[in-house]
């Protein structure tokens, strides 16, 4: 079931830019609101102008000190949301400053009610429902990328970057200074920002594009200091101008971060779920370093020496019975910093293929070292580099089990004498632990590799290169059919917007070389992928993204049988082509008891590309969305979905195989999200299409979600989802012998799959100080699938199989039904104790349920089946960092 989202985003410029700029969640519709005529107002807007610092300034909030009063202030904001364009209630006032070493800004919020300002707390890089001011800076004056700033009332910090003038990440982190202060007639805040941290070019006098943004979340309403129009697809190119910085020069610094990581961890000695006492103990110690050094006036490399991310929140548990590949976002600092050049261009839009998704790096190998080098040389051309190296070493206590094909009594044998020895493994001289917890196999070491460059030649133009690669360094073993697998990537794009970024065209060709592994690996789809194979592919979208009223698109994509970008990127399925297209009407004004109307429908249909132009599927969606004056929102929509022929369902065979379509409708509502308790949840309703043997089935689905913060250290989450998901035929199995007069056919297993999944997610935040934070996780997952039919079909690679086709078996020769629950628990305490440094105190703790014994069968039931005693793996983990500039 797909989850809609909100129809109203919190209005600040964060929020806006982490959900996208277009889309088809209701969620960015508030991220769309503006006059046509704006446009001409932001542009002729007066610039801030800075002053050179006179003496020393505290950063407390206060705005007390001389160099403060002398500075010329900026007050001409304006108010955007909810009146467009309107002198604002409240009056706000930027003061910018300067020196040879930072930028200061301050702010004052003078407010009529000061007794309602609110002032929820939040760790470092949270979004509390809070009186807020957002400070965007675009150093480079490239009118495309720019860094982000926040402070709330309550002193919250929050940084991120903006890049492609309207994607945002809030993955980017940087030291820098900010406090907010009470005034009997209102707040204000004052940033100190190192100029290290900003990209700059070495000209005498700096012109640089800023943006600041108050809001108050009582009233909904947000001020900005240049206008900027929102139903236009902009940002940061029509951002307000900074002046009056002189004599600044780009700085070289040095920033040191090393790290030490003692972990305790409780797991069952035997990987065999029906076993899970008695349990291992095992204790271990990282040590590592990041480095981060500013090169030249825009250059910065980023190095991590056995990097750690203990801290970092696991993906969440997912239901997939799909045949594809899910997407899962990147959550490691490391990779985060700087990730935007690297990102594929459309990003917003959603992108079907990436050259570069960094989930890679690390996934079977730890990470031995890592760098980035990110920036632009000279004016419009950005570059990027990222190489780590990944190796890891193996038990010899489980020599015996590597490369081989052991059975479980094998394997039994060996975990049951663990070696206990601790041994410094050359390929992981940072890491010290017992031998028991490395694998049997030493993992294959790899180089993986990314370059980026992008030009900018017009405002309005850009293109860019990305080349990947992916080398193993040694075999992985002696033969060549088990030789390590890599690959290349390359990719030119192209970006081009119109002058009001209302008009897009945008795409990129890209291409695929395999490199190493089997002879010959076989695909889902049949397709048969050898050592130097080439796959050629693409994508586009154009059409009018943004302004008020009818906005349209259409895209297309193609992927050849053999592009491969998943050895160092992301492709969802290869041989197929799309094209599709939209149309969507958007209506911010003149609605009286609505402030938002938002109608789309999309179309779009798939076909193989490997010659035989088998359709992969039609689908149609419709959806309209509205956001209430009281700042609700509640939409509904339907889908028909038409998959046609799969061509990975049965897998390896070449055959594709008729799936069944369904038709559905939606109902989605939430509201106001800046009220002290939130509730937005969607309701979906379908029913399978009548084909084949199987009867037509209702299928049935709930996401709810609900927000509490009962005072202002505390916010609860709880996310609940439930689904009745019937799957039609699906492949079991293929049975053995062939036909002697077609000794390519094959004859096939088919169970008719009826699935349900329940997920409960709570999340916990208590705020001691913005400084001193713990939180809480909690998901309870549980998933079953039960086969009452069984179906027998059969064909020759390339000949399509139609449900029709099938017929009715009582003697499966396999089950289809399967039954699993897990509980994952995980707790953060997190204290950065001086800018920059930070002490983490983590503990996790996953259960799976037990493992079936000899002659037991999967129930059928939802509910967990033993989890309780089932394998469970407890971890303690003390993690420490210190921050300091060379």
């Amino acid at each position: 079931m797909a989850r809609r989202g909100s129809a109203v985003a919190s209005s600040g410029l964060l929020p806006f830019f982490q959900r996208g700029a277009v889309g088809v969640s209701w969620a960015l519709v508030l991220g769309l609101l503006a006059l046509p005529g704006a446009v001409a107002r932001a542009q002729g807007a007066e610039p801030m102008r800075a002053s050179r610092a006179t003496g020393p300034l505290t950063i407390d909030g206060a705005l007390d000190e001389p160099a403060w009063q002398q500075a010329e202030p900026y007050s001409a904001f304006v108010e955007s949301w909810p009146t467009n364009a309107a002198v604002p209630t409240e009056q706000t006032e930027v003061r910018v400053l300067y020196d040879d070493h930072f930028l200061y800004v301050g702010v004052v919020c003078f407010d009529s009610q000061p007794q309602t300002i609110a002032r929820q707390l939040g760790r470092r890089d949270s979004n509390p429902t809070a009186d807020l001011v957002e400070l965007a800076i675009d150093s480079a004056f490239d009118r495309r990328s720019a860094y982000l700033f926040s402070l709330s009332a309550a002193s919250v910090q929050r940084d991120g970057l903006i890049y492609g003038d309207v994607n945002f990440t809030d993955t980017w982190d940087a030291v820098w200074a900010g406090e907010a202060a009470a005034r009997p007639d209102g707040w204000s805040v004052e940033f100190r920002i190192p100029l290290t941290v900003l990209r700059f070019p070495a000209v005498a006098e700096q012109r640089w594009g800023i943006e600041v943004r108050r809001t108050l979340p009582r009233t909904h309403q947000v001020f900005d200091s240049t206008l900027i129009p929102r139903n236009v697809n902009a940002l940061v190119s029509r951002f307000g101008l900074l002046t009056g910085v002189r004599d600044v020069r780009p700085t070289r610094d040095v920033e040191v971060v090393p790290y030490a990581a003692a972990r305790l961890n409780v797991r069952p000695q035997f990987s065999d779920a029906a076993r899970p006492q008695p349990r291992l103990l095992e204790p271990s110690l990282d040590l590592g370093v990041d480095l981060r050094a500013s090169l030249l006036s825009d250059l910065t490399l980023n190095a991590a020496l056995n990097p750690d991310f203990g801290q970092v929140e696991a993906d969440q548990l997912i239901l997939n019975l799909s045949n594809s590949e899910l997407l899962f976002p990147e959550k490691r600092p490391f990779f985060n910093q700087g990730l935007d050049l690297f990102a594929p261009v459309g990003d917003e839009y959603g992108a079907p293929h990436r050259l570069f998704y960094s989930r890679r790096i690390g996934l079977d190998a730890p990470i031995f070292s890592a760098a980035k080098l990110t920036g632009t040389l000279g004016r419009g051309f950005a570059v990027g580099v990222l190489d780590a190296v990944v190796m890891g070493a193996a038990d010899p206590g489980k020599a015996s089990l590597a490369f081989a094909n052991p059975t479980a009594e094998q394997v039994a044998q060996v975990e049951g004498q663990p070696d206990g020895r601790v041994l410094l493994h050359g390929a992981r001289p940072l890491h010290l632990g017992l031998d028991s917890e490395l694998p049997a196999e030493r993992p294959t070491p790899k180089n993986d590799l990314a370059t980026v460059v992008r030009k900018d030649f017009t405002e309005s133009l850009s293109l860019g290169a990305t080349f990947g690669a992916v080398s193993p360094l040694l075999p992985r073993c002696g033969g060549a059919d088990c030789a390590g697998q890599g690959g290349q990537v390359l990719g030119l794009d192209w970006n081009w917007r119109s002058a009001d970024r209302d008009w897009v065209f945008l795409g990129l060709l890209d291409a695929s070389r395999r490199e190493g592994g089997p002879l010959a690996e076989v695909l889902r789809d049949g397709t048969t992928l050898h050592s130097g194979d080439l796959g050629v592919g693409g994508y586009f979208k154009a059409g009018r993204f943004g302004g008020e009223g009818l906005r349209f698109d259409v895209q297309g994509q193609l992927s050849s049988p053999r592009l491969d970008l998943n050895a160092l990127g992301f492709l969802a399925s290869q041989n197929q082509q799309k094209l599709g297209g939209r149309a969507r009407y958007v209506r911010t004004e003149g609605l009286r008891s609505l402030r938002i109307v938002d109608a789309q429908i999309s179309a779009a249909t798939y076909y193989t590309t490997d010659g035989r132009w088998t359709p992969r599927g039609n689908y149609l969606n419709v959806d309209l969305g509205v956001t209430l004056a009281g700042y609700h929102w509640l939409g509904v929509g339907g889908d028909l979905s038409v998959p046609r022929y799969d061509v990975k369902e049965i897998a390896q065979s070449g055959v594709p195989f008729e799936r069944r379509g369904n038709v559905d409708g939606y109902l989605y509502a939430g509201s106001d999200t800046n009220r002290a308790v939130h509730v937005e949840g969607t309701t979906l309703l379908y029913r399978t299409l009548t084909a084949g043997p199987a009867p037509a089935q209702t299928g049935y689905g709930l996401d709810l979600s609900v927000v509490v913060r009962p005072q202002a250290r505390l916010e609860t989450r709880l996310d609940g989802h439930f689904g009745i998901d019937p799957n039609g035929e699906r492949y079991v199995d293929t049975l053995p012998g062939a036909d002697a007069a077609e000794p390519s056919r094959r004859h096939f297993l088919f169970g008719q799959q009826d699935s349900q999944n329940l997920s409960l997610t709570l999340r916990q935040t208590v705020v001691f100080t913005p400084r001193l934070t713990l939180q809480g996780y909690l998901q309870f997952f549980a998933a079953s699938a039960h086969a009452p039919r069984y179906f027998v079909g059969s064909a020759q690679p390339g000949q399509r199989l139609d449900l029709s086709a099938l017929t009715p078996t009582d003697t499966p020769t396999a089950n289809a039904d399967f039954h699993d629950a897990a509980l994952n628990v995980n707790l953060v305490l997190r204290w950065e104790y001086r800018a920059g440094s930070t002490l983490f105190l983590v503990y996790s703790h996953s259960q799976r349920e037990l493992g079936l014994g000899a002659g037991e069968s999967p129930t059928a039931e939802l509910f967990p089946v033993r989890l309780a005693a089932g394998p469970g793996t407890d971890t303690v983990m003390v993690k420490y960092t210190y921050w300091f500039s060379l």
